[in-house]
């Protein structure tokens, strides 16, 4: 029976190969994207953490002595 329904699915896909190809590359494109934001924001973390060892910020309100 899952042997039916993958047939029906790759024979759909060569059908359109505009289509097909549209979806793969939105795919990846998405993917790629995901992995930047996962990898950017893991990179700040450990830079912030190396150089916050390093310095000290003192942060006041403003109007406030």
């Amino acid at each position: 029976m899952p042997d039916k329904f993958l047939l029906l699915i790759i024979k759909n896909i060569f059908r359109s190969k505009v289509r097909a190809f549209a979806t793969v590359f939105g795919s990846i494109m998405g993917a790629l994207i995901i992995c930047f934001f996962i990898t950017a924001a893991h990179s700040l973390d450990r830079l912030i953490d190396q150089v916050g060892g390093e310095s000290n910020l003192i942060i006041t309100q403003k109007g406030r002595h």
